[in-house]
């Protein structure tokens, strides 16, 4: 769900100069991130249980979904603590291509 509303912040946040670096940085992050949770959750699964019986998977799944909690929530409360950015009160730039309907008419 939140996938495509994060793309779309980054590339808001930042000028039209800088919108290639915060895409691959976002990208990048997201992948990051995607790799240490699969390599934290199977390291806890790993040092808790095995696939060898139904008992032993549910053993290892535990701890490793409380891991994924854990996780979780600091990540939600590592973006509470950001603090927010003032929103741009500039108004959009006009461009060269106006469409005729947009024109006021003088009467």
């Amino acid at each position: 769900m939140a996938l495509p509303t994060v793309p779309t912040a980054v590339l808001n946040a930042v000028p039209a100069t800088h919108l290639g670096k915060a895409s691959g940085i976002n990208y990048m992050a997201q992948r990051l991130g995607t790799v240490f949770a699969i390599a934290i959750g199977t390291a806890v699964f790993s040092a808790n249980g095995h696939l060898g019986s139904p008992a032993a998977v549910t053993a290892g799944f535990r701890p490793a979904l409380w891991s994924t909690v854990a996780f979780a929530a600091l990540a939600a409360t590592t973006a509470l603590a950001i603090p927010a950015r003032a929103r741009r009160t500039t108004a959009p730039r006009a461009t060269a291509h106006t469409d005729p309907a947009d024109v006021p008419v003088a009467a």
